[in-house]
């Protein structure tokens, strides 16, 4: 069966939405949203050394467990996906449960390379980019 070209380009849209509206934080297990677990102060060139190491640890965990396990993994318990042409999916759970049946059955592979990071000066607010690679398999 061959899957359609817009049908993976919607996966990985998916996918990758969940990776930039997902309030990423540190895979501790803790349930407690990552805006509000308090951490010593950092200088903005620590916090951008932080966050794209915390990206790189997402990027092979995602190689190693895949990739819905890795956001279940790294999302605090509040995120929020903002689908493509679909309604708002808010908390952990939910997103896992859909990126769980969004790519049931499917064969593909998503890479990601963070190529750099930046910090506001007040901490607040940090970003990664970089390279993904969506490598999907026909029958």
């Amino acid at each position: 069966m061959i899957r359609s070209v817009s049908r993976l380009r919607g996966v990985a849209l998916a996918l990758m939405s969940v990776l930039v509206l997902g309030a990423c934080g540190q895979p501790d297990g803790n349930d407690s949203p990552a805006a509000s677990v308090p951490g010593p102060a950092l200088t903005p060139q620590e916090l951008r050394a932080d966050l794209l190491a915390q990206d790189e640890k997402f990027a092979a965990l995602a190689e190693s467990e895949g990739v819905a396990e890795a956001y279940r993994r790294f999302m605090a318990v509040d995120a929020l996906q903002l689908p493509d042409g679909g309604l708002a999916i808010r908390g952990r759970d939910n997103i896992y449960e859909e990126l769980l049946a969004l790519t049931e059955g499917m064969d593909f592979r998503l890479t990601w390379e963070p190529a750099d990071a930046r910090v506001a000066e007040s901490g607040e607010l940090g970003f990664t980019w970089g390279i993904y690679y969506f490598e999907a398999v026909d029958e």
